[in-house]
């Protein structure tokens, strides 16, 4: 399902982790260890830790660390919409200058999309691509690594507004920013045997107009 969403050859599910103890003890977060945020194939309301990456609160609705030919690994970050409208907390040049230059943004086309409403997405893929730049945190190895990544919007096929979003963050940053719509979801999840009772119900469910 995976592979034909994502147009990249998809082996499988892996684990983003990193241990513990290759982090120095100062850098540490008391109350959430660092195994607390692995990933595991595909999590809902999953977050890398927030020292290591932008600082905010920000984080994914669902996140997948996946195999990709030849031996590399993609973590997948969607956020899912529904009738829900984009956060309005704005990104500013002076908070994230150094997360959106390695996206390859600039601060005049930071200011554009901020003000076409593109800020949570751009929060999205400034995480997504710091994961993959840096690893889970910094320090950590191998295990805590990812060699590409990607940003998705989940949403109705006829919401204008997050396909012009996806569309204007896709064409302006070097992190790929796809749209799905439920019904592709549904659909790609349909031809699955183990998947198609569920892709049935949650399309009588959920579909209204797609």
């Amino acid at each position: 399902m995976l592979r034909h969403l994502t147009r990249r050859p998809v082996t499988g599910l892996e684990v983003l982790a990193g241990p513990d103890s290759a982090v120095p003890e100062e850098r540490r977060d008391a109350r959430r260890p660092l195994e607390a945020y692995a990933l595991d194939g595909i999590d809902a309301e999953w977050f890398p830790p927030r020292w290591a990456h932008t600082g905010d609160r920000s984080g994914f609705d669902i996140a997948a660390c996946v195999g990709v030919e030849p031996g590399r690994r993609l973590l997948l970050s969607i956020e899912v919409k529904y009738t829900d409208s984009f956060s309005s907390d704005l990104v500013t040049w002076e908070r994230y200058g150094k997360w959106l230059a390695a996206i390859d943004l600039h601060e005049p086309g930071t200011r554009i999309l901020v003000a076409d409403g593109c800020s949570q997405i751009l929060r999205q893929v400034m995480i997504t691509d710091s994961v993959r730049r840096v690893g889970l945190v910094p320090e950590v190895g191998a295990t805590g690594q990812v060699q590409e990544a990607m940003a998705v919007v989940l949403a109705r096929a006829d919401d204008d507004t997050a396909c012009e979003v996806v569309a204007a963050v896709d064409a302006a940053v070097s992190v790929p920013v796809l749209f799905w719509s439920h019904k592709e979801l549904f659909d790609a999840a349909a031809a699955q045997p183990a998947l198609s009772n569920w892709a049935r119900e949650m399309a009588d469910r959920h579909l209204i107009c797609d």
